[in-house]
């Protein structure tokens, strides 16, 4: 069985919350996305599609309106039918180099690494997206120019993946040589998928997962990544910040185009400085040094 989700967009047209919308609903499992007649659609397994993603795209959307104010939607779900779907998806997902050296490759494809290439292979059915999305390159191209700028020392450095989803972060880490990583989440489903993950790269017991509010953590780390939205990180500012330990870096990504501005004039102090700046398509990532 297959669900389709329509959602429906009124008082709006803003390009930025379409692509934020479709990227959430990627990232929840969503075998494909479209806008169409005025909706967006996403297909989903309807093992997928269960009352916890329902209740979750409900509190997700009111979340957005305190970045888009005005806008108002409708959600409709539906069941449908489908023997062959979901094998006529995976056509289109193939091994794709997503960075300098990190390659994304779906487990029923076989790929052979180029000299100096990383594979990170994934299983994108899963829930919580495939790991192709702008927000998710720009934090593996941030980690990459750290380490290879020697700004890092792997070897004796910790990573925190702060909203871990399928964990690519944290597998990209870990394969990167860092000596210790962290990947947490709130959401018991996202943390079943980065396990999955984390086995299919052979790195069983080598990356702690963790269902554990960031505020419970009391490590500090080299390198903290958060991979979320732009309001998600104000939430837990202070808490993020905290866990940078004083001469590492942290790497925000998730932020709209239209928000940067607001959101760098929020965090920069003096002992937090912008480091670099990425951007694609409607996104924007941000490497930031905390000081000595």
């Amino acid at each position: 069985m297959w669900t389709n989700v329509k959602i429906k967009l009124k008082n709006i047209n803003n390009e930025s919350l379409k692509e934020v919308i479709s990227s959430y609903l990627f990232d929840c499992g969503a075998y494909g996305v479209e806008e169409k007649g005025g909706e967006l659609r996403a297909s989903f397994h309807s093992s997928k599609a269960n009352d916890i993603f329902r209740k979750s795209l409900s509190i997700y959307l009111k979340a957005l309106k305190k970045d888009f104010s005005g806008f108002s939607y409708r959600v409709r779900v539906s069941e449908v039918k489908s023997t062959n779907w979901a094998e006529k998806w995976k056509k289109y997902f193939k091994p794709e180099k997503v960075s300098k050296n990190f390659v994304i490759k779906p487990s029923w494809e076989p790929y052979k690494a180029l000299k100096g290439e990383t594979v990170i292979e994934i299983n994108p059915g899963m829930a919580f997206g495939t790991g192709l999305h702008p927000t998710t390159r720009m934090v593996l191209k941030g980690i990459e120019m750290l380490v290879e700028k020697g700004k890092i020392e792997t070897d004796k450095a910790s990573f925190l993946d702060v909203g871990t989803g399928t964990g690519i972060l944290a597998i990209a880490a870990k394969k990167l040589g860092f000596r210790k990583v962290k990947a947490i989440d709130i959401d018991g489903e996202a943390l079943k998928a980065a396990k999955e993950n984390i086995l299919l790269n052979s790195l069983n017991g080598e990356i702690e997962l963790s269902f554990i509010d960031i505020s419970k953590i009391v490590e500090n780390y080299n390198l903290v990544a958060a991979n979320i939205t732009a309001g998600e990180i104000m939430e837990i500012w202070g808490e993020i910040d905290s866990k940078v330990k004083e001469g590492g870096f942290l790497i925000l990504s998730g932020i709209l185009k239209n928000q940067e501005e607001e959101f760098l004039n929020g965090i920069l102090s003096d002992k937090l400085r912008l480091a670099q700046r990425f951007k694609q398509k409607e996104w924007s990532a941000f490497i930031l040094k905390k000081e000595l």
